[in-house]
């Protein structure tokens, strides 16, 4: 669906979700209790890419680039240096539901924010670069939340084309989620919840066998 017609839900998906941890006893929906589920993890993660898009910047690094950038903020809630741009990398429909909340928002980046609408099972490294990417300048990668939802030859890929475009001194972020679809202990409660709201979480998730990302990165060197 086109952002023209969302009509801008978000006041009531803030309201849906939970801006705070409720009292003991206290009922909560099974969509709230989806969201609580996951927020230590979601919150320590976000922290975690934080530090790594500041320490990419005390580097000198001046080109981030976001995959699957979804709705991350970090364009509008860190700190920037005026000469940094910041790439968001996601399907055409998720850049334009997100572009017309910014702007209904008013919403002012603190960098050259630049949102480029394409797959990343397609020829998004021609999108990249066509919005201005400089494949001679170092960047810092930010792929959060991403690989596991992407079988063992779409992560090789990707990572491949993603040094094809890293000029020496680049740098990448990324999750390394041991077998999800294993932990049976955490896994079965969150794979209940989502498959009653959205979709089994769990079950989207690739469990197929893979190289080490430590291992093939060293690879690409």
């Amino acid at each position: 669906m086109s952002a023209a017609g969302c009509a801008r839900p978000w006041p009531s998906v803030l309201a849906r979700h939970p801006t705070r941890r409720p009292a003991e006893g206290e009922p909560v929906t099974d969509q709230q209790a989806l969201h609580l589920h996951g927020s230590r993890y979601i919150g320590v993660r976000s922290r975690f890419y934080d530090d790594v898009v500041r320490d990419a910047l005390r580097g000198g690094v001046r080109q981030i680039v976001l995959l699957a950038a979804g709705l991350d903020t970090r364009a509008f809630r860190l700190d920037w240096p005026a000469d940094v741009t910041l790439y968001e990398v996601d399907q055409p429909q998720m850049i334009d539901f997100k572009e017309d909340v910014l702007r209904g928002e008013q919403a002012q980046p603190g960098c050259r924010r630049i949102a480029v609408g394409t797959d990343l099972r397609e020829d998004w490294p021609a999108a990249l670069t066509t919005a201005g990417f400089t494949r001679s300048v170092p960047a810092a990668w930010v792929a959060e939340g991403l690989l596991a939802y992407l079988p063992a030859d779409a992560e090789e890929r990707l990572l491949r084309q993603i040094h094809q475009l890293s000029a020496p001194g680049s740098r990448i972020a990324l999750d390394r989620i041991a077998q999800v679809n294993r932990l049976t202990s955490d896994a079965a409660p969150l794979d209940q919840l989502s498959s009653r709201h959205i979709h089994p979480i769990v079950g989207g998730c690739y469990g197929d066998p893979r190289w080490s990302r430590c291992a093939l990165l060293g690879r690409r060197r």
